[in-house]
């Protein structure tokens, strides 16, 4: 825990989402949200190419860097760089998406089709790259296997109960709502 406190990077991150709760305060919700979009958009693309190119290196077996890890580290490194770029290039695409939605008057037949549901489905395998990679949950295929077979079973649980049982939440959004800026 002193490691994590003595670190930069989460006061640096805290830092930012105080200024963004500063700049929310002064911004229309619509333009942060463009705002907002825009940056994750570019950095989205940016970061999804890098990895891109990274993880085709790694599994093409030509980085000089990668060449001096263990196979079990060039494992996870291949597993870890293709989930990033399949997560974040996946990313990207969705941002552009949205990017057109709230251009166009936020109609809900541009959100409401089976293109964002494959982009879930994109995303959702970029993270079971990354689960999968050697050592993160296991270390053994076995053992790897069978933690996304509880991960595919707990979501897909998750899923029928929203779509057969389908709890009507309002009582909660009512409940939140005054509670949310804006």
């Amino acid at each position: 825990m002193t490691h994590l406190a003595r670190s930069p990077h989460p006061w640096i991150t805290l830092g930012l989402i105080g200024a963004y709760c500063v700049l929310a305060h002064f911004v229309s919700s619509h333009n942060l949200l463009v705002l907002t979009n825009s940056i994750l958009l570019v950095v989205s693309g940016v970061v999804g190419v890098a990895f891109g190119g990274q993880a085709i290196r790694f599994m093409r077996g030509r980085d000089k860097a990668f060449q001096r890890l263990s196979p079990e580290e060039q494992a996870r490194a291949q597993h870890i760089s293709y989930g990033i770029f399949l997560a974040w290039f996946d990313t990207f695409i969705w941002r552009c998406l949205i990017a057109f939605w709230l251009l166009a008057q936020m109609r809900p037949s541009i959100v409401a089709n089976d293109i964002f549901p494959g982009l879930y489905f994109v995303a959702s395998i970029g993270c079971y790259y990354h689960m999968t990679s050697p050592g993160v949950l296991a270390n053994s295929y076995r053992g790897r296997t069978i933690a996304c077979a509880v991960v595919i079973a707990v979501a897909m649980l998750l899923g029928a109960i929203q779509l057969w049982y389908a709890p009507d939440l309002t009582w909660l959004a009512d409940i939140a709502e005054p509670w949310w800026p804006r």
